[in-house]
């Protein structure tokens, strides 16, 4: 079932976890599959990871249902250049709170 999601979010960074359907909403349950982050100060490669944190970001409907992915957020620690930094989507900016098509599809609603 879990393939099913993946197919219809189309984001092959995301590997789901769980699926909790309500009336209203979908909540959607995800983790990275991307295996290193990139440091954005030396470009070097790391593993070490300082801590996860749970972000809650507002996808576009699904069947008339509001959608929440549950992303598992990484903290990496660069161990060349001794620099903390966030996990980085390639469909979401830092700290927003809705994946970059629902803030398309609310920019054009808006027109």
């Amino acid at each position: 079932m879990n393939e099913l999601y993946e197919e219809l979010l189309n984001l092959p960074e995301l590997e789901i976890t769980d699926v909790s359907i309500s009336d209203r909403q979908i909540d959607i349950w995800c983790r990275s599959r991307l295996g290193a982050g990139i440091c954005p100060n030396c470009l070097g490669q790391t593993q070490v990871v300082n801590q996860t944190q749970e972000r809650r970001v507002q996808d576009l409907l699904i069947s008339g249902r509001e959608v929440y992915l549950h992303l598992t957020s990484r903290q990496w620690v660069c161990e060349d250049c001794d620099r903390y930094f966030h996990e980085r989507y390639s469909f979401l900016e830092p700290q927003s709170r809705m994946t970059q098509r629902y803030e398309s599809y609310l920019y054009r609603r808006c027109i």
